[in-house]
């Protein structure tokens, strides 16, 4: 009897270990899947960095030939307004003698 008693006692604690393995076994694939949905999760949000880093540099890049763009034109408008007020200083001294003989621009 006391083997049959040992006997079922090992059967007894095979069945509780197999399912502790078995409820061990269910838990880490559990956790193994959250795990790889949360790396996914973090390589999803890397690469939306990497696009909007890609985008502010295509962004930065762009504000830089506009600046320098600007930086000609307001040359430019500088240059024409120093022309303009030499025309008008010009106008001026015509009105006051008009008499002055102007050189002709050889072409």
């Amino acid at each position: 009897m006391e083997m049959e008693t040992f006997v079922l006692g090992v059967a007894g604690a095979g069945v509780l270990a197999a399912v502790a393995f078995r409820h061990l076994t269910n838990t880490l694939i559990k956790l193994n899947d959250e795990l790889q949905e949360a790396i996914a999760e973090r390589r999803r949000g890397e690469a939306e960095r990497d696009v909007l880093r890609s985008r502010v540099a295509e962004l930065e890049a762009q504000v830089k030939i506009l600046e320098g763009r600007l930086e000609q034109q307001v040359s430019e408008i500088q240059h024409l307004h120093t022309r303009l007020r030499n025309y008008d200083e010009l106008a001026t001294a015509m009105r006051m003698q008009p008499d002055m003989v102007l050189p002709v621009a050889s072409q």
